[in-house]
């Protein structure tokens, strides 16, 4: 523990100190000439620099959030259909029951026949409801149709009045010099264009008339093929034998040489004439197709080589 002289000595000074912090004079104040706020630390670049007094600011509206889509209103005047606000429809409507219901005594159950009336009574007000708001809706989809209308003729009348407004004297005075020639509202932009359509359409026709004959040929085509297609099954069988006969399940060795050299020497027999190998019976066929107007099946040249060889025999 230190001596009590130095702690004498410490609390001395440490009183001293603080009196003479404490009557310290203060500092000089300074009082300002304007009632501004100081710019002093606002450089004459910012736009904050003079104040210009602001209005105060609206408040800003509230618009809640509406989760979800509503669906769309059904039309219940549509442009097609029965007029809902005839007699007839509202009375097809609105008709009363066939089997009226039984109303029982009030004597013996009076009850169930206040019950009984107050449910007859409540469906006449249904009907009556029905009928008076279709009324009602019909006259408000009216009056709203005519001042939509009101209000489309009045915007288009007074497009028409501005586009037909003649142009004032200080605004032709002050445009620039352009050629009259150029100002002309009646100028036909497109010169050519009556001729340039009529070419359009003179080639849309021929494209028209093109598929038109494209389509003749292939029902044509469907036409001549009718004849081959399997309709039933015994045609079905019929061409599964002439196509698997049992003759040609036999042969098992292909044609020789010499075999293919005399079929070569011996020329196109007449059932032949009339095949698709035949060039010169396709050659026929499509002559005769452009001189009659119409493709001629492939089996015509066999079939007229057939009967022209049974005339011949005949003879």
């Amino acid at each position: 523990m230190p001596p009590r002289s130095l702690l004498t000595a410490a609390a001395s000074a440490t009183t001293s100190s603080t009196l003479t912090t404490t009557l310290r004079p203060a500092a000089a104040t300074t009082r300002l000439f304007t009632t501004s706020a100081p710019t002093s630390g606002v450089s004459p670049e910012s736009p904050k620099y003079i104040e210009i007094p602001r209005p105060p600011r609206a408040p800003r509206l509230f618009t809640p959030h509406v989760k979800g889509k509503l669906p769309t209103p059904k039309a219940i005047f549509p442009s097609v259909g029965p007029d809902k606000t005839s007699p007839a429809y509202l009375s097809r409507l609105t008709k009363l029951p066939t089997t009226p219901r039984p109303i029982p005594s009030a004597a013996h159950k009076p009850e169930e026949a206040a019950y009984v009336a107050w449910k007859l009574k409540m469906a006449d007000k249904r009907r009556q409801n029905l009928r008076q708001g279709l009324l009602e809706l019909s006259a408000k989809k009216k009056a709203f149709d005519s001042h939509r209308q009101e209000i489309r003729e009045r915007r288009t009348q007074a497009r028409q009045d501005l586009l037909d407004k003649k142009e004032r004297e200080d605004v032709r005075l002050t445009l620039p010099s352009v050629l009259s020639t150029l100002r002309a509202s009646d100028r036909i932009s497109d010169p050519n264009r009556a001729e340039r359509l009529h070419a359009k359409a003179q080639q849309h026709a021929a494209a028209v008339a093109e598929k038109a004959g494209e389509r003749r040929e292939h029902i044509h085509d469907l036409y001549l093929h009718a004849e081959t297609f399997i309709l039933t099954e015994a045609q079905l069988e019929a061409a599964i034998e002439a196509e698997f006969r049992t003759e040609s399940l036999y042969r098992t060795f292909p044609l020789t040489v010499s075999e293919m050299l005399a079929e070569r020497n011996k020329g196109p027999s007449v059932s032949s004439l009339g095949s698709l190998n035949h060039r010169e019976s396709e050659l026929v066929l499509q002559t005769a197709g452009v001189l009659t107007g119409g493709r001629l099946p492939s089996g015509t040249m066999s079939k007229l080589a057939e009967a022209s060889h049974e005339s011949r025999y005949r003879e």
